[in-house]
């Protein structure tokens, strides 16, 4: 029974910290609403570090994973038709969002971040950016599938180095 409240009481801490740095992540970027992209930046820099090593062990860069999101987002704005000037982009952009109050996110963060708390829940263990990352990953399509093939790192091996990190880990 303490042990479940330990850990109950890790994933709203862990909420706490995620949810606000994915709006700050997505805010960065000139969206209202962050989506899975804005919390697998958040979740590799977490302080557990599980996320960003698996990122490392599957051969990756946590930091080009950031840089291959842009392009996922500029590459879709070219499709439609919008020229992307970084410099211009950023000077126009408001200052960064209040993360106080009620967290709203897009479908893909929500159906992320539910599947990581399914999957810590099934582990029994405690929500960490492990789980995080492989909520985000799961999906085949999307930002975050096509911003990890960018940044050359095989998703299925990473969801494996995420998964043997995690199992190493103390209960």
């Amino acid at each position: 029974m303490l042990k479940r409240l330990s850990r109950a009481r890790s994933d709203v801490a862990l909420m706490n910290r995620i949810l606000p740095a994915a709006l700050v992540v997505a805010s960065g970027d000139g969206v209202a609403e962050p989506a899975a992209e804005h919390l697998l930046v958040a979740a590799l820099e977490e302080p557990d570090g599980v996320a960003a090593a698996a990122i490392r062990d599957s051969g990756g860069d946590p930091g080009q994973v950031r840089d291959a999101i842009r392009r996922q987002h500029q590459s879709a704005l070219e499709s439609v038709g919008v020229a992307v000037d970084e410099v211009r982009l950023d000077a126009a952009l408001p200052p960064g969002a209040d993360p106080g109050g009620v967290y709203r996110g897009t479908p893909s963060l929500n159906a992320g971040f539910q599947r990581a708390i399914a999957l810590a829940k099934a582990d029994r263990a405690a929500l960490n950016s492990g789980y995080l990352l492989l909520g985000v990953t799961e999906p085949e399509r999307g930002t975050v599938a096509r911003a990890l093939t960018d940044a050359g790192i095989d998703r299925v091996r990473l969801r494996e180095k995420t998964c043997e990190l995690l199992r190493s880990r103390p209960a």
